[in-house]
């Protein structure tokens, strides 16, 4: 009996990167308009922040449906497999209800499923612990326990470069948008409450970098387990939040993988964004 692991695009696990570690990712679909993509298969997210930095509005992401998860999950049942899903956050895509509503027909106890309550490099990090337990011989069971108890202290923290995707998506008023771009303002946000949200302010990449690594040591990183680095567009920021990463906490992060944050969180942070995912230790 194998175990299954599918999660979906918002993991900004690519497709070859899917194959790679032998789970299935399903895509989210993208929207400019009437323009129709499907996520890392139909669009890259190079082509997406292209179209993103050209659009007068913002695009929408609609969830992977049911009839998407009730084949793949149908197929590997039917296989006499296990099957594990973990979902982007709940309270920022359908995705998750989808899946449950496929869990409600099939009635099986060998599908597991998990709101993961967070998103890219967050979610990333939760799927590549599952795929490690499953390479160790876990049962779906096993591994959906251990994914569960440490979901709520899988964190990401990131910079913002362009102040005008929070101001297109209502978060920011015309005028703050407009005084912290003349301030060089960096908002840092997070995954809190399955919510992406602003969590403080800082003045230039510097200050944005140090506050970010500042909110991983007072979060209590925990450096023995996975260690994810993110960005939007261009990866020159993120290299030297890495850079800042190994001074700051004297390691060898040369393990640690850098990937592109795709549109599901793109579309509100823009391009230039930069940040990290990390597991913090136990909380007592």
């Amino acid at each position: 009996m194998a175990v299954r692991i599918i999660t979906d695009s918002a993991s900004d696990i690519t497709q070859k990167k899917a194959a790679e570690l032998g789970i299935q990712v399903l895509p989210l679909t993208i929207l400019f308009g009437e323009e129709e993509y499907v996520d890392g298969v139909t669009i890259t997210s190079t082509v997406f922040y292209e179209k993103l930095q050209q659009a007068k509005n913002l695009p929408t992401t609609s969830q992977v449906n049911p009839e998407q998860f009730s084949a793949v999950v149908t197929e590997a049942l039917a296989a006499g497999d296990e099957v594990l899903i973990i979902t982007i956050s709940s309270k920022l895509s359908g995705t998750y209800q989808s899946a449950k509503m496929v869990e409600d027909a099939v009635s099986n106890e060998n599908l597991h499923i998990i709101d993961s309550t967070t998103v890219a490099m967050g979610q990333a990090i939760l799927v590549e612990e599952a795929v490690a337990m499953r390479d160790n011989g876990a049962t779906a069971g096993e591994i959906a326990g251990y994914i569960e108890s440490i979901k709520n202290d899988t964190l990401i923290y990131a910079a913002i470069h362009d102040l005008k995707y929070l101001y297109m998506g209502g978060r920011l008023s015309g005028t703050a948008r407009i005084a912290g771009t003349v301030l060089n303002v960096k908002p840092i946000v997070t995954v809190q409450d399955g919510l992406v949200q602003v969590v403080t302010k800082v003045r230039g990449d510097g200050a944005a970098n140090a506050e970010v690594l500042t909110l991983a040591k007072k979060a209590g990183i925990d450096l023995s387990k996975r260690i994810r680095f993110g960005y939007t567009k261009t990866a020159e920021k993120s290299d030297m939040l890495k850079a800042d990463f190994a001074a700051t906490f004297s390691v060898d992060t040369s393990a640690y993988e850098i990937s592109e944050i795709g549109p599901t969180v793109g579309t509100h942070v823009g391009p230039g964004c930069h940040g990290i995912a990390f597991v913090r230790k136990a909380q007592k």
